[in-house]
C-alpha cells in the first residue's frame, strides 16, 4: 500500500519497480497522466503482462494532445511499441479490439495499422477516438501519409466522399490535406460540411 501510495503522490524511492504491485483496475483509476510520467523503460520491465498492458491501455485512452502534454514524441514512440508489442499479433491483421486496447498509441505503429480491414478501420475511425480532441492529430509527415492511407482505405476513394464522409472523418483530413488526396475531394461537399467542420474541430 505504501508504494502504491507513492505512485500517486511522487514520493517513490525503492528499488521495486512499484508499478509491478498496480492491478489492472487500480491502473485505470491511477490515470494516464500519471503512469505516462514514468520512464518507458520502468513500464517495459513490468514483470506481469497483464499489469503492463492494463498500463499501457490506460495510457492510451488519453488524446493524442493529451499524450504529448506528458511525454515527449521520442518517448511516444517508445511506449507505443510497447503497446504493440503487447496487442497486435504481428501475424493477424489488428482487429478492432485490438486498436481499441492501442487507443492513441494505434497512430504511431506506422503501416502495421493498414493491415486491418476497411471494416475495422471506418468503425475505429468512426468510434475509437474521443470526440473533437481525439481526431485533432498532428503527426510528422510519415505518419500522416500512413493515416492518410487509413482514411481512404476507410472512406473509399476520396472522390467519392459525399458530405456524410467528411463528417465522419473530421479533423483526420489534416492527415489527407498532407497529401493529393486532397484536391480529389468534390467541391459541393466540402463547402456544404465546411461550417461543421470549423465548428467541430478539436484544433
Amino acid at each position: 500500500l505504501e508504494l502504491k501510495r507513492e505512485i500517486v503522490t511522487g514520493s517513490a524511492d525503492s528499488n521495486e519497480n512499484i508499478l509491478d504491485f498496480l492491478t489492472p483496475v487500480e491502473a485505470a483509476s491511477v490515470g494516464g497522466f500519471i503512469l505516462g510520467s514514468f520512464p518507458a523503460k520502468q513500464i517495459g520491465a513490468i514483470k506481469d503482462d497483464e499489469i503492463r498492458g492494463a498500463i499501457l491501455q490506460t495510457i492510451g485512452k488519453l488524446s493524442l494532445a493529451d499524450l504529448m502534454t506528458v511525454v515527449p514524441p521520442t518517448k511516444a514512440e517508445k511506449l507505443a511499441k510497447l503497446a504493440e508489442d503487447a496487442f497486435v499479433d504481428v501475424m493477424d491483421p489488428p482487429s478492432y479490439e485490438t486498436l481499441l486496447k492501442l487507443g492513441t498509441f494505434s497512430l504511431f505503429i506506422g503501416d502495421k495499422i493498414k493491415e486491418a480491414t476497411a471494416d475495422t478501420l471506418r468503425k475505429f475511425l468512426l468510434t475509437g477516438f474521443e470526440w473533437r480532441v481525439g481526431k485533432a492529430v498532428c503527426l510528422p509527415d510519415d505518419l500522416a501519409h500512413t493515416w492518410a492511407d487509413v482514411v481512404v482505405k476507410a472512406f473509399g476513394e476520396p472522390a467519392t466522399w459525399d458530405e456524410e464522409a467528411i463528417y465522419d472523418i473530421g479533423d483526420f483530413l489534416v492527415t489527407v490535406a498532407e497529401t493529393d488526396h486532397l484536391f480529389d475531394i468534390p467541391i459541393p461537399a466540402f463547402r456544404n460540411t465546411a461550417h461543421h467542420l470549423v465548428q467541430n474541430s478539436g484544433f
